[in-house]
């Protein structure tokens, strides 16, 4: 299998508060932190909610699961909040958090926020998280549509998030992974510039690497607008399952 990853601070952000982590060493992980906060908060955020998950979910004999999802998330939700509290200049800083853990064929996800997370499967593109934002509410409510959501001016409202609240209530799901999979994860700098249907567009060519079709989407959204940071972390199984 492949992984590959890159950030980018786009055209407008004068700090990158995103945050991306891919390894494959021992189980392989990806993770994409979106930060928000004043000043540095939301870089400060970001980067330790990915290490808290880091060291709950790469320690030696970690129990692939769950449950160790769950306490992956705690533990990063606890160590933002706790810093939050003991620094004034710190106190509203909160981070969107997406992983992919993998184990044989199954992929244990977990996620608070909107920083996606897509699976790529036999030609077609599924959205495989949900997003926890306001705009996700109205739509589900059926006040507005799907394409008014696109362009409604409290789209990058989250409703949960890493560090905003004492405890944290994350989606985690153990799914299915085939070798052919493409597991896409990234933060909203991308996906409001980029939609659906060019992702799959990209993820769907077979003339390119992995880390070419990343460029290719963050080009896209530069191009698009560019007007926040853009990350995207991704996992690819070849025809031999490596």
């Amino acid at each position: 299998m492949k992984l590959f990853g890159l950030t980018d601070i786009g055209l407008t952000r004068k700090i990158n508060e995103d945050y991306y982590y891919i390894s494959k060493d021992g189980l392989p992980l990806l993770c994409v932190a979106d930060g928000v906060g004043g000043l540095n908060a939301g870089e400060i955020a970001s980067y330790m909610s990915v290490s808290s998950v880091v060291s709950v979910l790469c320690r030696k004999n970690a129990a692939f699961g769950r449950e160790t999802m769950a306490e992956a998330f705690k533990h990063a939700n606890d160590t933002v909040n706790e810093m939050a509290q003991k620094n004034q200049e710190l106190h509203d800083m909160g981070t969107t958090l997406s992983c992919a853990w993998f184990s044989g064929g199954q992929v244990c996800i977990g996620y608070v926020g909107d920083s996606r997370i897509y699976l790529y499967r036999d030609g077609k593109l599924e959205k495989i998280s949900k997003d926890h934002s306001f705009v996700e509410e109205l739509v589900d409510a059926g006040t507005i549509t799907r394409e008014q959501a696109k362009n409604h001016p409290k789209r990058n409202i989250i409703t949960r998030c890493i560090g905003a609240e004492e405890k944290i209530d994350p989606q985690i799901e153990v799914l299915p992974y085939g070798k052919d999979d493409i597991w896409l994860l990234c933060s909203d700098g991308l996906t409001n510039y980029v939609d659906d249907a060019e992702i799959k567009s990209v993820l769907s060519k077979i003339d390119i690497s992995l880390p070419d079709m990343l460029r290719v989407l963050r080009d896209k959204a530069i191009l698009g607008g560019g007007r926040d940071n853009i990350t995207v972390a991704a996992l690819k199984g070849d025809d031999d399952g490596e």
